[in-house]
């Protein structure tokens, strides 16, 4: 699937936007959606960042290597307890209900094919 990698996840975000009617935008984006918005920032007016994306180029796993959630990004297939590993690991012990939900509702298929798209240089 074209949309589980960050070029295609920005053709949904700008199709959406075209949709609403949207010439312009300003994205804002965190993480994941760093690289999202830089993605889209070429196609669209306006981009604001916070953070830093983790890393520079097609290699999106560097941004991973030594954490403790690093091998649970990828993976298709997370249980409860790896959720909330991830979780915990990203927002620390702060962690909403609300945002655990629509962690185990992602499509697992998403972060693999997310990073196996970034490996094969399609970023």
């Amino acid at each position: 699937m074209r949309t589980y990698t960050r070029p295609g996840l920005a053709d949904a975000a700008v199709e959406l936007l075209g949709k609403l009617g949207m010439a312009e935008a300003i994205i804002f984006g965190w993480s994941l959606g760093d690289h999202i918005a830089i993605e889209v920032v070429h196609r669209m007016h306006g981009l604001m960042i916070t953070g830093t994306p983790p890393v520079g180029g097609n290699n999106i796993t560097q941004g991973f290597a030594g954490l403790p959630h690093a091998g649970l990004a990828s993976r298709q297939n997370l249980s409860e307890a790896e959720i909330d590993t991830f979780l915990e690991a990203i927002f620390e012990t702060s962690v909403e209900p609300f945002l655990r939900d629509p962690m185990a509702r992602t499509d697992g298929r998403f972060r693999k094919r997310l990073f196996e798209a970034a490996r094969r240089g399609r970023c």
